[in-house]
């Protein structure tokens, strides 16, 4: 029987068992049970028949979704999603549904059930549907309490989460200060964490403290990290720049790996200068400069680069 038959004979089709198993037999129960009430009067636009077609002549999971999705049948859409929950993607999929539909209690009560299923990047989003739906109905403990995930894994990214909910609920000032002494004690038993410490000092706007964090954690960061805070020191504090320009450098001309590594070294030579000159010590840059041409010599790629910049 085509969709065009079934279509021009809905009131056969909804009478009863008999008229929808040919159906039935091709599709599964779901998608079949939606075509049938869906069908009852309606017109059926191009792209419907479209896919009834394609899940009639091959039905599976993905084209039940498309119809039920077309269709606008929400519990047939979750149905068909909740058979495979293995990924807080597809927790979120069913919480946006129902969320659309204005079922926030429903869409709270998914997103709940999928937390903690699946990757980092799809748990965070699903996360931050639920902390969503929980502040809209004026539950701002327990959005904080789910946001306490910074207190187990003290990062910047959980962090700006917990920052962002106490923002909206008063409670930023006396958070803050907890927020900002966990992170100083995780970096002082675990080294790595001084990355976040120093992130979150600069979005705080506490350029002074991120600056004395780093130079106690000098190896612990980045180099990509220490580009940033210098470029940030330096306008005010030129002479804070120069020892951290030349662990840079000569870290980046030991770079065996990078084959950008002497074009990066003069573009941090020519801040170093600039750093010297601000302090008027342009002659202790030259001398830096011979010595540093003597040490690696050998690299005459690098000296040729150096000569051509008119270092």
């Amino acid at each position: 029987m085509s969709i065009s038959t079934i279509r021009h004979r809905p009131v056969r089709l909804i009478a009863g068992p008999p008229r929808c198993s040919p159906l039935r037999r091709q599709v599964s129960h779901r998608a079949s049970r939606s075509v049938c009430r869906w069908l009852n009067g309606s017109v059926v636009s191009a792209e419907v028949e479209r896919v009834l077609q394609d899940t009639v002549r091959n039905p599976n999971p993905a084209r039940a979704k498309k119809l039920a999705d077309i269709t606008g049948d929400v519990d047939h859409y979750v149905a068909v999603l909740a058979e495979d929950l293995l990924s807080a993607s597809q927790h979120l999929k069913i919480v946006d549904a129902l969320r659309n539909a204005g079922r926030a209690s429903d869409a709270e009560h998914w997103a709940q059930r999928g937390l903690g299923i699946g990757n980092p990047i799809d748990q965070a989003k699903l996360r931050d549907a639920y902390v969503e739906l929980l502040l809209e109905r004026g539950a701002t403990e327990e959005a904080l309490t789910v946001r306490r995930l910074f207190d187990r894994h003290p990062t910047a990214s959980h962090c700006g989460d917990l920052r962002r909910v106490a923002e909206r609920t008063g409670d930023r000032g006396g958070l803050r200060d907890e927020v900002l002494q966990h992170l100083h004690h995780a970096a002082t038993k675990q080294p790595a964490f001084a990355d976040h410490l120093v992130s979150v000092l600069l979005d705080e706007g506490e350029l002074d403290q991120a600056w004395r964090v780093a130079v106690d954690h000098t190896d612990d960061l980045p180099e990509s990290r220490w580009h940033q805070l210098i470029d940030l020191r330096q306008p005010a504090h030129p002479q804070d720049a120069i020892g951290p320009w030349q662990r840079l450098i000569q870290q980046r001309l030991d770079a065996s790996g990078d084959k950008y590594r002497y074009s990066k070294a003069i573009t941090m030579l020519r801040k170093l200068r600039d750093a010297y000159r601000s302090i008027d010590h342009a002659a202790d840059f030259d001398t830096y400069l011979g010595q540093l041409c003597q040490r690696h010599k050998r690299k005459t790629s690098f000296i040729a680069k150096l000569y051509r910049a008119g270092m």
